[in-house]
């Protein structure tokens, strides 16, 4: 599609717009070009759509590589699933707005119901070409959370917090379920303090 919108074998190569084609390329896939604009003039336009077709492809095994096939289709599946709703909500949003205005059309002596039809399918494409692009873009660009540092970080917190005056962990006091702790009492969480000081508060 960049190549058809940028690279149009219908107009001459003097006319192409080959700047704006390697900055949406490298806006998708997040990694510059191997090949510079002056090196695209040379190339015939599906010459140039093989070479982008190619650097996609390398760039989208590196990805694979980098986190391996199982994890890689878990991440394209959460990223289709999470755009293609939010793209689909937005879709049903115009297509209530175009279903509002659509009887103006009758003003300008054209039959709604074509034009309703002729729109909602239009909108339609462009959504899926959206969803495409977007899935794309955001593929190449996510990257996954350590999942050990928030685990490590809440048990640094938790050993923060019940340290002791003297420096060391408090031994925790376990609770029977249905004991009753009165106000003055000391803490079951083995703080010393006393409960309504503490977890009572």
């Amino acid at each position: 599609r960049l190549v058809e919108q940028y690279v149009d074998e219908k107009v001459i190569p003097e006319e192409w717009d080959l700047t704006a084609l390697v900055q949406r390329y490298e806006d998708i896939v997040g990694r510059p070009l191997s090949i510079s604009t002056a090196e695209l003039e040379g190339l015939q336009t599906q010459e140039i759509q093989e070479r982008l077709v190619n650097e996609s492809r390398q760039a989208y095994e590196r990805r694979c590589a980098e986190y391996g096939p199982e994890i890689q289709r878990q991440i394209e599946k959460m990223v289709l699933l999470q755009i293609t709703d939010t793209k689909w909500m937005e879709h049903l949003s115009a297509m209530d707005d175009l279903r509002e205005g659509i009887g103006l059309r009758a003003y300008g002596q054209r039959d709604p119901l074509m034009e309703y039809r002729f729109e909602a399918f239009e909108m339609f494409q462009q959504m899926v070409a959206s969803i495409q692009e977007d899935c794309i873009r955001m593929l190449f660009r996510v990257r996954l959370a350590d999942r050990e540092a928030p685990k490590a970080r809440d048990r640094l917190q938790d050993a923060q917090m019940n340290r002791a005056a003297d420096g060391t962990v408090p031994e925790r006091v376990p609770r029977t379920v249905g004991q009753k702790v009165g106000r003055n009492d000391p803490c079951p969480c083995g703080s010393g303090k006393k409960y309504k000081r503490c977890c009572g508060k």
